[in-house]
């Protein structure tokens, strides 16, 4: 396929960001952080001292020891001389994991509302771009005894799958495991500048070269180039723009998050029920919701669905290629026009397998593999038009998988994971999925000023999967 020789010529250069990489660097302003992340909750007891305070000191031993087994957390990103390439990550010469790994006290009396309060003016906080792109708080002062994680990792670092697999890697498989012992470490010395401008040079001129080999693979391929047209075709003629309503607008700079529990059994019950995927049931839940949100806004006479950009992950499953953002994506049509919640759920399954079947996800990567070949002065100016004036989605619904087992820091057992997606600057409302331990969370981040009726989604999105899992009950009993 002509993305695999587009992806070796990327692999030589696997220490600079790709077009999409940067992408979530140059559309990023103070009002609109592009981390990625969420909150954890984990059980006190040996996470406290005896001052009821997080014992931070060692668990940032446990993360330091960690961190051989993903590199790009001790390093920073680096422009090259006159900006003539997309920035590179080099060791920070000066890295120290107490500046990553923090703790904060959640103000009296430490209940619900005050741990969101402190944990979302962290989320709205955008990540230190002289550091390497990540920052783990750890909050106590909560009136359950608990311990809390707010995990930031920028979109530039990791997509949701390299984050969740990151955040596992830093914890425990098993309450009792050994702490490791942290290996030495010395950081690399940067390039010198004359060195960097000739490194810089030699990717110019062989990126030609590269370009033109992996053109003249795509054009050898009819099949596959026409495929590629038809595709770009069907996604401007079919998505823009997506329906106008309120759902997209300025953002602001606060932020709200939401979350939504549901049962992984219950979900593989509905979805086995109805001959469908667990996938198709969530999005089905999450369209219910969206309906309910509209309806309450007075918008949903005449409008017949909403667009959600569903990032797709591409990703190997050997995981050797260290490009930080490996996704592609499908444009979902969700309808909120139908009433009935059944008829939503197949509407969706087939929609669904329509695009399995039009290999979108491979068009879509192949459409953001191009970005590639276009230089930097072009790649900032689009990237901002992409994500913060966009007109092709109302909103973004992300599904990763998390651990299928329970994870431990120092003991204690991480009893939830509440997914953080960002906004963009002009979508109001994103939701993040997120598998753990036998249940999935739905994570809503919302502007509070653009939305301050998000609890109609999270509400909607319960009683819209009650609704699946009644009409199950009634298909099993038939």
């Amino acid at each position: 396929m002509w993305r695999a020789s587009h992806e070796r010529s990327i692999a030589t250069m696997s220490d600079r960001l790709t077009a999409l990489d940067n992408g979530f660097l140059a559309a990023e302003h103070p009002g609109v952080p592009l981390h990625i992340g969420g909150i954890a909750r984990f059980e006190g007891g040996p996470l406290l001292d005896g001052d009821g305070r997080v014992r931070i000191d060692d668990i940032r031993r446990v993360v330091a020891a960690h961190l051989g087994a993903i590199p790009r957390f001790r390093r920073r990103l680096a422009d090259p001389p006159l900006h003539s390439a997309l920035p590179e990550w080099v060791d920070a010469e000066d890295f120290d994991v107490a500046g990553h790994v923090e703790a904060v006290t959640v103000p009296a009396p430490g209940d619900q509302e005050a741990l969101i309060e402190v944990a979302c003016e962290i989320l709205r906080t955008p990540l230190d771009r002289s550091r390497p792109l990540w920052h783990l708080t750890f909050l106590d002062g909560l009136d359950d005894g608990s311990v809390v994680l707010v995990d930031r990792a920028h979109h530039a670092l990791v997509d949701g799958v390299s984050g969740s697999d990151s955040l596992i890697t830093m914890l425990d498989p098993a309450p009792d495991s050994q702490v490791p012992d942290v290996p030495d470490w010395r950081a690399q010395a940067p390039p010198a500048g004359t060195r960097q401008l000739l490194d810089v040079a030699g990717r110019l001129a062989r990126l030609p070269f590269a370009a033109a080999r992996s053109s003249a693979e795509l054009v050898r391929s009819p099949e596959r180039l026409r495929e590629l047209f038809d595709g770009l075709v069907a996604v401007v003629r079919s998505e823009v723009p997506a329906p106008s309503c309120s759902l997209n607008a300025e953002v602001g700079p606060a932020r709200r998050h939401l979350s939504v529990r549901l049962s992984l059994a219950e979900l593989k019950r509905v979805a086995h029920a109805h001959g469908v995927t667990l996938n198709d049931v969530v999005l089905a839940a999450v369209t219910g919701g969206l309906r309910d949100l509209m309806a309450g806004r007075g918008e949903l006479e005449g409008l017949d669905h909403l667009v959600a950009l569903v990032p797709v992950s591409t990703r190997a499953v050997d995981g050797r290629d260290e490009r930080a953002n490996q996704v592609s994506g499908i444009f979902a049509k969700l309808p909120v026009g139908l009433d009935d919640p059944l008829e939503r759920l197949q509407a969706l399954a087939s929609q669904m397998r329509e695009h399995k079947a039009s290999h979108e996800v491979d068009i879509v990567a192949d459409l953001l593999a191009l970005l590639d070949w276009l230089p930097p002065w072009v790649l900032r100016p689009l990237a901002d038009l992409t994500v913060n004036r966009q007109a092709m989605v109302n909103l973004v619904i992300t599904n990763v998988p998390g651990s299928p087992r329970p994870l431990y820091l120092l003991g204690p057992r991480m009893l939830e994971f509440l997914p953080y997606v960002p906004l963009g600057g002009n979508t109001t409302v994103g939701i993040a999925i997120l598998s753990y331990d036998g249940h999935l969370d739905v994570g809503i981040t919302a502007d509070p000023d653009a939305a301050p009726d998000a609890d109609v989604l999270v509400e909607g999105i319960r009683r819209s999967f009650d609704e699946l899992l009644s009409s199950s009950a009634k298909v099993e009993t038939a």
